[in-house]
């Protein structure tokens, strides 16, 4: 038995023994690997953690198959290409018992970009992206103003971004 192939059985048994639900060093570093740069090769990566491709490319499928990893994406440049310039943060306080059914109708609403159900007395809170003010406040008036169970709404415009994920 030649050393490549002895190396890559070692690796092989390795992988057997890390697989089911446990993450162990090796899958954090692909998976870090793949955080900061999802366009990366199998190829790229084993150069990087010091594994064979098929090593890697098996780990990527068992934490894919295991749901550790939801989907491949990527981050675009908001400022570059997105016509909706105006942002902001929408804090909506709903009746008691209509908050899980708010939650779900405002989550569906086209100009919302993300949607948290909070704890206490905090009710809901989105953040919502619009081409202009005047369309944010129609949103505001029009789409959340005909939904039923609503206490108040109070609108926060982002005049800056000071840090994000990406």
């Amino acid at each position: 038995m030649n050393i490549e192939m002895i190396a890559t059985t070692e690796e092989h048994l390795e992988e057997k023994a890390s697989s089911k639900t446990a993450l162990d060093e090796l899958d954090k570093q692909i998976l870090n690997l793949l955080k900061a740069d999802s366009s990366k090769s199998f190829k790229e990566i084993a150069d990087l953690v010091g594994k064979t491709e098929a090593t890697v490319r098996r780990r990527v499928k068992r934490m894919r198959d295991e749901d550790f990893i939801k989907k491949f994406t990527i981050v675009l440049n908001d400022k570059k290409i997105n016509e909706k310039k105006v942002k902001a943060t929408i804090k909506i306080v709903p009746e008691l018992k209509a908050s899980k059914q708010i939650a779900k109708t405002v989550s569906a609403l086209e100009l919302v970009d993300e949607a948290y159900l909070l704890s206490g007395e905090c009710g809901i809170l989105i953040k919502v992206s619009s081409e202009s003010v005047e369309s944010l406040t129609d949103f505001i008036e029009n789409d959340i103003g005909a939904i039923q169970g609503i206490k108040s709404v109070d609108t926060c415009f982002i005049m800056k971004e000071l840090k994000t994920p990406y």
